[in-house]
């Protein structure tokens, strides 16, 4: 795809990888960008940045992604845009410890962003675009936990597991052949997401958030249907369903339980 002057959305754009793929965007791509979170001051301050560094244009749309009427919304905003080709379905939220930790309202808080809100914007979007012949690309962020389940963070890996079937099937349905859904499968990434205590031990293998965000631009460009990006990960992968998936997710039980309990001592 030619994103250069398109329109592209990105939710969860404030920080972390969503922030990094809206400089990535503007750098390589010269692509115009409406940029959606919560935090409208960091929102307001990514806009100013981009358009003094790169020349293109940013639009604001700070929205809570748990609200789904304000997903609908923030969709029905972007259509008025006529060279609107692509969106990053980003924004997401995560929680590390036992599940019987879990408070409902932290519960609610990641089922409504990790998958309330996915679906909610991208089938808006496959039904506007799959009544058109125009060129289109959604990417949606899940997570190697889509494949390997991750304990200590099931909740989590459960809604990753949820995007990738959801995009995996919906994909199957669509007439429009520039139509186009990618999902986006990394590992773990550096990002303020990743910054607790809890990830201080399993920083050493996180991928570079700019990397991360490199990878998902290429994704999307290039119509990936699923996008492991990393040599690494993607060898890992491959080394991982030669296992029992036992074997896997018992070993990774491992790896977090130690992380979890020396970083909560």
């Amino acid at each position: 795809m030619d994103l250069k002057g398109k329109w592209i959305l990105i939710t969860g754009a404030s920080s972390g990888l969503g922030k990094a793929i809206a400089y990535q965007l503007a750098k390589s791509e010269q692509s115009h960008l409406i940029v959606a979170a919560r935090r409208k001051e960091q929102l307001d301050l990514l806009k100013q940045d981009l358009e003094s560094l790169y020349g293109i244009e940013v639009k604001v749309y700070p929205a809570d992604l748990t609200d789904r009427a304000q997903c609908q919304a923030l969709i029905d905003f972007c259509l008025r845009e006529e060279e609107f080709v692509g969106a990053f379905l980003n924004a997401g939220s995560t929680y590390f410890g036992l599940n019987s930790d879990i408070t409902f309202d932290q519960m609610d808080a990641i089922i409504k962003t990790n998958i309330y809100a996915v679906t909610t914007m991208c089938h808006q979007l496959t039904k506007h675009f799959d009544n058109t012949s125009k060129p289109f690309a959604i990417e949606m962020v899940s997570s190697m936990s889509a494949f390997f389940p991750v304990p200590y963070q099931s909740l989590y890996s459960g809604t990753k597991a949820f995007v990738l079937a959801y995009a995996s099937a919906l994909r199957e349905e669509l007439s429009n052949a520039n139509l186009s859904i990618t999902v986006y499968t990394p590992g773990g990434i550096a990002t303020e997401m990743t910054q607790g205590d809890s990830f201080k031990d399993l920083s050493s293998w996180m991928m570079p958030v700019d990397t991360a965000a490199k990878e998902a631009v290429y994704a999307l460009k290039n119509r990936k249907n699923v996008h492991i990006p990393g040599f690494f990960n993607q060898v890992g992968a491959k080394l991982m369903q030669m296992l029992p998936s036992k074997i896997v997710i018992s070993q990774m039980a491992k790896i977090y339980r130690k992380a979890l309990t020396k970083n909560n001592l």
